[in-house]
């Protein structure tokens, strides 16, 4: 009997099995983040020459992490972290710039598509942190531009977070009365 799973890198030849019997053959394979991704591993083995496959269902869970902080303001030409801020007193006015960051982590185990991040407030982006694989990969984030409410501050639709990958952004907004 001819046994061959390219998954598992196995061709072997059984022999003999005998009426009523059964042979075991066992082999590991290393789940991928393609797997989960799809939610399942598909394995084809051949015995004699006849597919038998085998699915095997694997949970994925997606979850995302966003944090914002304010990490400074700036009152005329004087900017302020945000531990001056507190220790100082100082209170923001209209026409104050305020700085913060929004740090987006894929905390599932699933890699997220198509990421957007949007503020409710017409903010100007100020700074970008990608992580390695798409610096590598050569995506380009632009910054300096005020992008208006509810827009997508990354620009583009085809961003992707593998499981612990982190996006921060820094954004600047001038108060209004509003505020």
């Amino acid at each position: 009997v001819s046994v061959v799973d390219e998954m598992v890198d196995l061709s072997t030849t059984i022999a003999t099995i005998d009426v009523g019997k059964s042979v075991s053959i066992t082999r590991s394979y290393t789940v991928k983040q393609a797997d989960i991704d799809a939610g399942k591993i598909t394995n084809i083995a051949k015995v004699n020459g006849e597919d038998v496959p085998k699915i095997i269902e694997v949970t994925n869970t997606p979850s995302i992490d966003v944090q914002k902080d304010v990490t400074g303001l700036t009152v005329g030409d004087t900017e302020y972290t945000f531990e001056n801020i507190s220790v100082n007193g100082i209170k923001a006015q209209q026409g104050n710039t305020i700085t913060y960051s929004i740090v987006v982590k894929n905390t599932g185990n699933t890699t997220l598509s198509n990421v957007k991040v949007t503020d409710n407030k017409n903010v100007k982006l100020e700074g970008v942190e990608l992580p390695e694989r798409l610096v590598n990969e050569n995506i380009q984030i632009t910054t300096g531009n005020v992008i208006t409410n509810g827009n997508n501050l990354l620009g583009r639709n085809d961003i992707t977070l593998q499981p612990e990958e982190t996006i921060t952004l820094t954004v600047s907004y001038t108060l209004t009365r509003n505020d």
